[in-house]
């Protein structure tokens, strides 16, 4: 009972674990997103709208840029290779997200106090991604990466 109540408080204990599901998890997603956007004609016309819509400088170059890094980027964590930078890279993505998209999305769900606005907010994939990002920065990859044989701390 006693070994229950441990678990139940403070996990399994597998720290690298989680954070190598983690780092896979998100990597996965940008990897497969950014390879549908450079290569999949619809997708890569629908990010080129966003962008335009959301009056990004530079199209030429973002259009290719942007999905570029989302793909390298989440190749990269899935390796478990630079991937504090990577995830760096990623969170500024993420972040020039939040801050075109944002805020429309949150007002169409109509919030009905400024808690339910926080929710909406927090709802937002872009910025559970970039929750999920900030735990590969701040705490690194564990001992399932390439980082942690490669790169002596």
């Amino acid at each position: 009972m006693q070994d229950l109540i441990t678990v139940a408080a403070h996990g399994i204990q597998a720290p690298d674990a989680a954070l190598a599901i983690v780092r896979v998890s998100i990597g996965g997603f940008f990897a497969l997103s950014g390879y549908n956007k450079l290569f999949n004609p619809g997708r890569h016309q629908s990010l080129l709208a966003t962008l335009s819509k959301n009056h990004i400088p530079c199209l030429p170059l973002m259009q290719w840029w942007v999905p570029g890094w989302e793909f390298t980027g989440g190749l990269l964590l899935v390796a478990g290779l630079f991937s504090a930078f990577a995830a760096m890279v990623l969170s500024i993505i993420c972040v020039v997200a939040i801050c075109c998209e944002a805020r429309g999305r949150v007002d169409a769900y109509q919030p009905i106090n400024k808690g339910d606005r926080i929710a909406d907010y927090l709802y937002l994939p872009e910025v559970l991604y970039l929750i999920l990002l900030t735990v590969t920065v701040l705490a690194g990859t564990g001992q399932y990466s390439l980082d942690w044989y490669l790169i002596p701390v």
